[in-house]
């Protein structure tokens, strides 16, 4: 499912589209960023990688895009369809 979501990143306002796979685990968020100047320096696709708590490293990780990531997920975790999801992991987890 996909959200629009608001972030912050280097004191500015940015907006992008989430989609949250949750089919496996560690699930990942896949990002669409739109803002031109963060596709010419990003690319305009960005994965997260997360436990559902925390951001988890990869392997394509540098400084800047670690910083970029911790942004979005920083908004993406407030969401309504993550906490969705995350319930839902945690009842999973409780019943196994």
């Amino acid at each position: 499912m996909e959200e629009t979501v608001q972030f912050l990143y280097k004191g500015k306002l940015y907006q992008c589209e989430a989609y949250i796979d949750y089919t496996e685990f560690p699930c990942f968020v896949f990002i669409i960023l739109s803002d031109k100047g963060l596709v010419k320096d990003f690319g305009d696709e960005i994965t997260i990688k997360t436990d559902l708590e925390n951001l988890l490293p990869r392997k394509d990780d540098y400084p800047e895009l670690v910083e970029l990531r911790k942004a979005i997920f920083n908004a993406v975790k407030y969401t309504r369809r993550f906490l969705q999801i995350k319930q839902e992991a945690l009842l999973l987890k409780r019943n196994a």
